[in-house]
């Protein structure tokens, strides 16, 4: 099973290695198609080394896995950039400048070097990462109110059985709020725009 598929599956255990402990939690949705980081609910099992961390309940699981961007994909502009564990390995082998540091729009990587684009792929999403986490933490008084709760990071163990990877994608966990709304389904007049905020 390729682990795109696998994260989708319903039912799926997915490891979880946390500052506090390692977890397992189990995939209830997956919601797709995957544009940048994988958006999954999950089911938390009864105990947890998070204590603020609700047992037996469901979570919002995001995967900062570079393999599924949608900016892989072919356009008329570029060609394919293509995931193999090859290139991930040959870059994952390279020294990693600071997280801080990115790649500006103008460095792209040839299109023919496929160890570059991984090398890019990655600390595009590690830059994503850390700003997500980033905001959480300088937003911690609006969590669980205006914003959904913030529970941890870590890492996602991604086990031989589902495919060999060279690294392990980024994750955290946040509060699920069923039912919802989708900010495109929110009638634009009832959004106060900012500017009219004293």
């Amino acid at each position: 099973m390729d682990v795109h598929d696998y994260y989708c599956q319903p039912n799926s255990s997915l490891s979880l290695r946390l500052a506090e402990g390692d977890i397992t939690v189990t995939v209830v949705q997956a919601f797709t198609p995957f544009t940048r980081a994988q958006v999954l609910v999950v089911r938390t099992h009864q105990t947890s080394p998070i204590a603020c961390l609700p047992s037996k309940s469901l979570v919002v699981l995001k995967i900062y896995d570079p393999r599924f961007f949608d900016h892989r994909k072919a356009t008329k502009y570029r060609p394919a950039h293509l995931w193999s564990f090859q290139a991930e390995s040959e870059a994952a082998k390279k020294p990693r400048a600071s997280p801080t540091a990115f790649l500006e729009h103008s460095e792209l990587p040839e299109d023919d070097d496929p160890v570059q684009w991984e090398e890019y792929y990655y600390k595009y999403f590690e830059k994503r990462f850390q700003a997500e986490t980033a905001s959480y933490e300088a937003l911690k008084s609006l969590q669980g109110t205006a914003i959904p709760k913030y529970f941890a990071a870590g890492r996602l163990t991604i086990t031989e059985r589902l495919a060999p990877r060279a690294i392990s994608p980024r994750v955290i966990l946040i509060e699920y709020i069923p039912n919802a709304k989708n900010l495109n389904d929110v009638d634009a007049k009832l959004i106060t725009p900012p500017w009219s905020i004293r």
